[in-house]
């Protein structure tokens, strides 16, 4: 492969090697293993875009690491979660339409919108969210959410569980005690 070498003023055939480099990102130095292209006459470092892209996202990721921020995987799973498109989850939260693309393609987050983002995880954040901030949304869309949202309510069986030969049953405010549930019941949880 063929790049152009600032050194040498030419093309040159390249060669892709494994070395270690330090980034400061957002005051803090990094230090990874990252690929990175060199002229095979030379020697020198030759700058690629998407390279060089790619080796930024693995300093930004090892932040997100450090610092306990989401990655931009899980801003990405988190907004999927509730079929919401960038612009319609960043107008709910109150940012700004390209917010969560630009997150979502790498930009690190601040921990502000790190922690908004991560308490949506929970549906029953997200719907306190939703029913706040929904008149930022078309109606069309308005409705998509809720009758998604009314689709996934958890539900929560009880089923008496069998004692011998005769079945226990109690009302729902005998099930204060948590002995009692664990110990005449078996619950179920479904999604």
């Amino acid at each position: 492969m063929n790049k152009y070498c600032l050194e040498c003023d030419d093309y040159k055939e390249v060669e892709l090697r494994n070395v270690e480099r330090t980034l400061s990102v957002k005051g803090e130095d990094i230090t990874l293993s990252i690929d990175e292209y060199f002229c095979k006459d030379c020697g020198d470092s030759i700058y690629d875009e998407e390279q060089d892209s790619k080796n930024l996202l693995l300093f930004y990721d090892e932040y997100r690491r450090r610092n306990n921020l989401l990655s931009a995987a899980q801003i990405k799973a988190i907004r999927q979660k509730y079929g919401l498109t960038q612009v319609q989850f960043a107008r709910l939260l109150g940012f700004g339409d390209k917010t969560i693309t630009r997150y979502e393609r790498g930009a690190i987050q601040d921990e502000a919108h790190d922690n908004l983002i991560r308490q949506m995880e929970s549906e029953e954040n997200f719907r306190k969210i939703f029913n706040l901030r929904k008149g930022n949304l078309a109606e069309i869309d308005q409705r998509r959410i809720e009758t998604r949202l009314s689709q996934s309510k958890t539900k929560i069986i009880i089923k008496p569980i069998k004692y011998g030969s005769k079945n226990e049953y109690t009302s729902l405010n005998q099930l204060v005690s948590k002995d009692y549930i664990f110990n005449k019941f078996e619950i179920a949880y479904c999604g």
